[in-house]
């Protein structure tokens, strides 16, 4: 039966619709992250600071680039920037409060709305081209027009990247390039996708080994994606050297995500700990190795990636921003397994529970812009919830339900596999095909 094709139309309403989401949101919200790196993109830009001694170089580079653009429609530009901005992770009671001051300096400018929807407007760029890559991974226009929906109004990435004013969107492009020639059987391409994204942000490097595993048919071609997938993290740190500052690599173990893998532990007496999700992680790895023959690569490296991510969200600390990580994942999973839209449903309502850990930062806050006097005086729903009983409790009751739907969707996956198999005939064994009788 061939499927009615969906008009083209029916797109362009989607697109159209979330759009107006975006643009309302861009130039009337924002949170400190925004600031961070615009903060050390001017001095790329207006003051030729080429060696910030920062992390994630090539994002402040992206952010310079657009900041460089966009100045022609910013002339009061250097009103901007005249307060120094803080650390990236404020600690002490003095950083923090200059971290606010600062931030209610900037939203209280004039011009302001116009500011923010530039500052963010190379957000939507990739945004878009993130579209592009879903669409080319659907097989057909009703499962296009679906990842459409999902992607152009889903409340998390307009949370995380138009309210909240992150970056997210920009490595996840690059990891859904990945996904796209994996598609396209362009292994070492897909390699070379995935390492731009971990040059931006080092998260992607938990996906580097099981793509190795599943990619690479021999070691020769294992060697070779290795290659190309540390090829962008070995040109930054070349550059990074020639700036005089440590490599992303060599800042690894000092970021503060390391840390949060490690958050979930047992210990098993004076020095002995385990953690948690280096078992889950390793136990994916070795299943990933002696399966690797099972699935075809596309759907292998769907499963091992968003199970990895499913399994961090569920045992480890994590800030608001990090979740989106999971989006493009979900949508594509959720293509292939319908219950998985109901499970994301309570997935997301219980992570914006979480986020109210935040407090005013991610309440009254966000919408300064509009009104600082009254905003930054809103009660956050925590310092409402606290009149009637205790809120971080509750908070850590939707927690603990969030990780138990992330735990329960890695068991439906790997359940929908097991039954795939046991479909498929027992003549599928340790990833060779025999024939039927011989």
């Amino acid at each position: 039966m061939i499927e009615k094709e969906v008009p083209r139309n029916t797109f362009i309403k989607w697109i159209g619709i979330g759009l107006l989401l975006r643009f309302i949101f861009m130039p009337i919200s924002a949170a400190p992250d925004l600031l961070w790196f615009y903060w050390r993109a001017h001095l790329i830009v207006y003051h030729h600071e080429f060696s910030l001694g920062a992390s994630q170089l090539l994002l402040h580079y992206i952010h310079a680039f657009f900041l460089w653009i966009f100045t022609p429609l910013m002339p009061y530009y250097e009103t901007i920037w005249t307060h120094p901005w803080t650390p990236t992770h404020p600690n002490t009671p003095a950083e923090i409060e200059r971290m606010f001051s600062t931030f209610f300096t900037f939203v209280s400018r004039p011009h302001i709305f116009r500011t923010l929807f530039l500052l963010k407007f190379p957000f939507l760029l990739f945004d878009f081209g993130c579209l592009f890559f879903l669409n080319r991974l659907a097989t057909d226009s009703r499962k296009r027009l679906f990842l459409f929906k999902f992607w152009m109004i889903n409340p998390v990435s307009i949370f995380v990247v138009y309210i909240y004013g992150r970056f997210e969107v920009i490595p996840i492009f690059f990891i859904l390039g990945s996904l796209y020639y994996v598609k396209s059987k362009r292994f070492y391409l897909a390699l070379l996708m995935l390492g731009i994204s971990a040059a931006l942000r080092l998260y992607p490097l938990i996906l580097f080994i099981p793509a190795i595993i599943i990619l690479g048919k021999n070691t020769r071609e294992r060697l070779r994606l290795i290659f190309w997938g540390l090829l962008p993290l070995g040109i930054m740190a070349v550059f990074a050297a020639l700036l005089g500052q440590q490599s992303e690599v060599g800042q690894l173990m000092g970021n503060p995500l390391v840390d949060y893998f490690l958050s979930m532990n047992f210990n098993l007496g004076l020095r002995d700990n385990v953690y948690i999700f280096i078992v889950g992680y390793t136990f994916l790895i070795f299943h990933a190795y002696y399966h690797r023959g099972e699935f075809k690569p596309f759907e292998g490296i769907l499963k091992y990636s968003l199970s990895i991510f499913l399994l961090f969200f569920a045992t480890s600390f994590f800030h608001r921003q990090f979740f989106m990580w999971t989006i493009p994942f979900l949508g594509l999973y959720i293509l292939e397994d319908k219950r998985f839209l109901g499970l994301f449903i309570i997935q997301v309502f219980t992570y914006f529970i979480y986020t109210l850990y935040g407090g005013r930062l991610t309440a009254g806050y966000l919408f300064t812009p509009l009104n600082l006097e009254y905003f930054i005086n809103l009660p956050s729903p925590v310092e409402v919830m606290r009149r009637f009983f205790e809120p971080y409790k509750v908070i850590a009751i939707f927690r603990s339900v969030f990780s138990a739907v992330n735990l329960y969707m890695i068991y439906l996956i790997f359940k929908q596999e097991s039954r795939k198999l046991t479909t498929e005939g027992p003549e599928r064994v340790c990833g060779k095909v025999f024939k039927k009788g011989t």
